[in-house]
């Protein structure tokens, strides 16, 4: 039987082990513990297939968008990446997953297309006229910080106004696009209360 789950008729959820029960309504179910697939993302960041394992007739060696090898693997662990979370016996009509994980959960390290958007984003940097080379490198340090959740975040986030200000024209509106495109929930969250984006 294939159960669609809505959080309104769930109660008295309990795990152990490998199993999950649940009640809904009077009757009783018992589902194997959810798991996730593997996702196949390309060096830029293209979201191939997140499911990996389970859809391999989705798999692609090269990105279809900008033509980079696509992974699985975090290069400096060997950890899979976590792609779509799978619950055996319950019906998904999640959409397609859109944001790509930032950092390895295994390893802390970059992906590469993290790297890559810093890099980016670096190169902006550069271009900003309005800027000494002092104030460039605090920036980037900045842009560093709001791309994770951590105590320092805010601070990246108001150093990124600070700057941010100053710069003007193209290369201001290519900065702004690059530092929402690498930023944190938490740098995002910030960034409205602060009136750097609209709420």
């Amino acid at each position: 039987m294939l159960y669609i789950l809505k959080s309104r008729y769930i109660r008295n959820v309990v795990f152990r082990r490998k199993y999950v029960y649940y009640q809904i309504n009077s009757e009783k179910v018992v589902f194997k513990l959810g798991y996730y697939d593997v996702a196949q993302i390309c060096m830029n960041g293209h979201i191939i297939n997140e499911s990996y394992k389970e859809n391999p007739q989705r798999n692609q060696n090269f990105c279809d968008k900008c033509g980079e090898k696509t992974i699985t693997k975090c290069e400096h662990c060997g950890a899979d990446i976590r792609g779509r979370y799978k619950m055996p016996g319950i019906a998904d009509f999640r959409p397609k997953q859109e944001k790509v994980p930032k950092y390895c959960y295994n390893c802390g390290k970059m992906y590469p297309w993290t790297k890559s958007k810093l890099q980016a984003l670096n190169e902006v940097i550069d271009l900003a006229d309005e800027l000494e080379d002092d104030d460039k490198n605090e920036l980037k340090e900045a842009s560093e910080l709001i791309s994770t959740d951590t105590p320092r975040t805010q601070v990246g986030v108001l150093k990124i106004k600070k700057y941010r200000d100053k710069i003007g024209g193209a290369i201001g509106e290519k900065l702004q696009d690059l530092i929402v495109d690498i930023a944190s929930e938490t740098a995002i969250k910030s960034m409205k209360e602060i009136g750097m984006l609209p709420k």
